[in-house]
């Protein structure tokens, strides 16, 4: 009731005094601060006023004649079929189009179904009592003892990942908290609970999957390996760990919990063993599938730039950090140790390493016979359940900003600088970078004492130059909303500015996703029929308190990793003349920030990344990913990320690729010819000299081979999951940024400012580019040409609207 009040005030003093909503364009903090002269002010006042009030006025016409509003570049990206039908509909001076007051319908048809998520069947089961499950719980507790012996034993005999090698590279990319190793204990019993019971009854693999979810292990003897929910408080403003967005299942999108499963699990037996071929035999060696179906070569995007790889990086690290099992003390697990190798029962129980051929084109050389690989660590299941080996989600599932701000309580004030709402941040000759390591045991490819890694929301921020120059973004970002907001707003504490500077950064971030970035990735036609169009003006009813937003096994473990076909083996840092100042191989950059440091040279990587082309979405990874993947400085070979993904889906269960076409509406593969009519000609080929049945497909080489649908990027394999995680992320959060009538919602004027936000706009405020083109994901265009930062081509979200906001107590 408040919010509608307050709604109401602020439109009736639009309506009475349309300069209102145009006092102090809210720009302080800005790294550019020249402005230029609004163009047609009152013509914006107009707008302003219709829109505070519902449905704007018209003042331009479509290309297809419908009714529109001549807006900047980036303000209706997602209203149109295709990205370059923005060019069709100019209006105005400069990069300005006419976006359609209606959002107008598809153009074409779908080339997948919505789909519905495919749960258990209902099996018998033999009857089971309380002290069938003590027995099952019992037996657990004593083989995770032995478990523990054994890495006690592997820690005295020094069989554990030295630092600075490729086994303890890939373990710092999953992060070292020491609670996901206590989830993963607690999970481990379940799951070997579980175990217990389908031998003892001996159960099949169906009845282990499907037929003992309905026990849990609350009152049993290991009860305590059950996590404790707390109760909800109101607030306007989200948790950092993401309990109590949905108030009636406070858990659900909650950071360290299971991943979700939009269809059960396809182990081997059921319950955690690696999914084998639907003959019992063997799948084929992920390395030698990575080989066959990704091999490397260049092909540059010719419409989008790098920043649309490092952006979904940068989104998929908002969402998805699986857990990893290492040693209780924290050091990395070693599978492809020489003893190990000798004798494979000494190694640990979440080895799972890929054996490499005798004849690797790129391995033999360093006669290198194993590849590093160690289990994601088993979670708790929902509502403490027996059942399969799920795996654990150390982030919120919401779009919320976790990977500036930390997914839990304390990471979130570790990052604060408890001084006017800021980010905790270092200065380093004059340029505002992430605030550095204080652990000196993290691993970190230092080149001297002045190079340390930095700290960010996310632990990954390290693993990359162009992701830790994102990161760098963002935090800027926050820092000058909150020095803005401390200016409109002099009386409001550190905690009040800070909440609201994140909640507007959280919301900015949506904004950008939404309108620019997912209708680049999945076209017009997949983002209509999932429900992903936002709402062009007043607010969107469509928070969903059913829906899960939880994240999608599938979608972290393969249908997000498509972006690893659009990585580029050498990051280009461009100066101000467009000239290449330096190309940077990407095997020099893991866990290495040495280029930060340089004076200027965080200009040039942003520079780089609204210029120089992504890769194109094909079946080819560079060899800086499928070789050379945490290389060690002087190394010569690191890891192949292809064979990882692969190996990662079977880890988690994840079923075949001939399912997930099932799943979302297509025909299944029963030829390997059929493959040619959706990848090509050679891929098909590829496929049926690995795979022994269409049916043994892994989905991650097989979505990524797929040709992309009608104006996106994706595959239409991939597009339906990813659209589908993004359906729910987007509705089941009650903290969305278009909802209206909660406790946290903008008020409408506030939500208008918020559509003004671009990626291009956050760039021009927090770098000392002076140029950049209004879509930055998408390649520079006479239609998307680069303007001037201190005009008005690039909008600016208003934060004066966010003066005398009320403040929650």
């Amino acid at each position: 009731m408040r919010t509608l009040l307050l709604t109401a005030v602020l439109a009736l003093l639009v309506l009475a005094d349309p300069s209102w909503a145009q006092r102090r364009r809210g720009q302080g903090g800005s790294r550019n601060q020249s402005r230029g002269q609004s163009r047609g002010q009152a013509q914006q006042s107009q707008r302003q006023v219709a829109a505070a009030a519902g449905r704007p006025n018209s003042d331009c016409q479509t290309s297809s004649g419908q009714p529109g509003i001549c807006q900047a570049l980036s303000h209706c990206v997602f209203q149109f079929n295709v990205i370059e039908d923005i060019a069709s509909s100019p209006c105005g001076v400069g990069p300005h189009v006419c976006c359609p007051l209606d959002t107008p319908a598809a153009s074409g048809q779908s080339p997948v179904s919505r789909p519905v998520t495919v749960i258990g069947r209902r099996v018998a089961v033999p009857k089971i009592s309380k002290d069938d499950l003590d027995i099952a719980g019992r037996a657990s507790l004593s083989v995770v003892r032995g478990i523990e012996d054994a890495e006690r034993a592997l820690l005295n005999d020094g069989l554990f990942a030295k630092r600075h090698t490729t086994a303890s590279l890939h373990a710092a990319f999953f992060g070292s908290k020491p609670i996901v190793q206590s989830l993963g204990r607690d999970g481990l019993i379940g799951l070997e609970a579980t175990r217990e019971l389908a031998r003892r009854f001996n159960l099949d693999s169906t009845q282990g999957r499907d037929g003992l979810q309905r026990f849990n292990i609350q009152n049993t003897v290991i009860a305590d390996a059950c996590p404790k929910i707390p109760r909800c408080p109101s607030t306007k403003y989200r948790s950092a760990d993401g309990l109590c967005n949905n108030l009636q299942n406070r858990e659900w999108g909650k950071s360290l919990t299971a991943f979700e499963r939009f269809m059960p699990p396809n182990y081997a037996d059921g319950l955690t063993l690696p999914r084998v071929s639907i003959d019992g035999n063997p799948l084929p060696n992920p390395r030698v599938v990575s080989v066959a179906a990704d091999p490397d070569a260049d092909f540059p995007n010719q419409r989008n730039t790098l920043m649309l790889m490092q952006f979904a990086q940068f989104v998929d690290h908002d969402l998805t950090l699986t857990g990893v099992s290492r040693f209780r003390n924290g050091s990395a697990i070693t599978c492809c140790d020489e003893e190990l190798i000798a004798n494979p029962t000494k190694r640990h129980y979440a080895c799972m390493p890929i054996d490499l051929p005798a004849d690797d084109h790129f391995y033999a050389q360093f006669q290198l016979r194993c590849l590093e690989f160690v289990r994601s660590v088993p979670a708790p299941r929902p509502k403490c359940t027996l059942g399969p080996r799920e795996q654990l989600n150390q982030l919120t599932a919401y779009m919320d900003a976790s990977n500036i701000y930390g997914s839990t309580e304390e990471e979130a004030k570790s990052l604060r600088s408890f001084r006017d709402g800021r980010l905790a941040s270092t200065f380093f000759s004059r340029d505002e970078l992430l605030p550095r390591q204080t652990d000196s045991t993290q691993e970190c490819n230092e080149q001297g004492t002045d190079f340390i890694c930095f700290r960010a929301g996310d632990e990954r921020v390290n693993e990359q130059l162009s992701l830790t120059a994102m990161h760098t973004l963002w935090l800027r970002e926050h820092n000058r909303v909150a020095a803005e907001l401390h200016r409109l707003n002099p009386g409001w504490k550190d905690e009040i500015l800070y909440q609201e500077a994140r909640r507007i950064v959280a919301a900015e971030f949506q904004h950008i996703a939404f309108n620019e970035f997912l209708p680049i990735l999945l076209g017009r036609n997949v983002m209509e029929q999932f429900d992903l169009l936002l709402t062009p003006y007043g607010y969107s009813h469509s928070y969903d308190p059913e829906l899960n937003a939880g994240i999608g096994n599938v979608f972290a473990a393969a249908a997000y990793r498509y972006g690893h076909t659009l990585v580029q083996g050498n990051i280009e840092l461009i100066n101000e003349d467009g000239s290449v100042h330096k190309r940077v191989p990407l095997a020099t950059q893991f866990f290495n920030p040495a280029e930060i440091y340089a004076p200027g040279n965080l200009d040039r990587f942003y520079r780089g990344l609204i210029s120089q082309p992504a890769q194109t979405y094909d079946r080819f990874v560079t060899e800086q990913l499928t070789n050379h993947l945490y290389e060690p400085l002087g190394q010569g070979f690191g890891m192949d990320l292809v064979a990882l993904n692969i190996q990662r889906g079977r880890d988690h269960g994840i079923p075949s690729y001939n399912d997930w076409r099932e799943y979302c509406g297509m025909a299944r593969i029963t030829d390997f010819s059929q493959l040619a009519e959706i990848m090509t000609p050679e891929s098909a080929q590829a496929f049926g000299r690995v795979y022994k049945y269409p049916d043994d497909i892994d989905l991650f080489p097989a979505g990524v081979n797929e040709r992309s649908v009608p104006g996106g990027t994706l595959g239409p394999t991939f597009a339906c999951i990813v659209a589908e995680q993004f359906r729910r992320m987007k509705n089941g959060d009650r903290f969305w940024y278009e909802n209206g009538g909660l406790e946290s919602s903008f008020n409408e004027v506030q939500v208008e400012q918020i559509r003004k936000a671009s990626l291009a706009r956050i760039i021009c405020d927090n770098t000392n580019l002076q140029y950049v083109q209004p879509l930055a994901m998408i390649r520079e265009a006479n239609w998307n040409p680069k303007v001037d930062c201190s005009g008005q081509d690039i909008p600016r979200v208003d934060l004066d609207n966010w003066q005398n906001e009320p403040v929650w107590t």
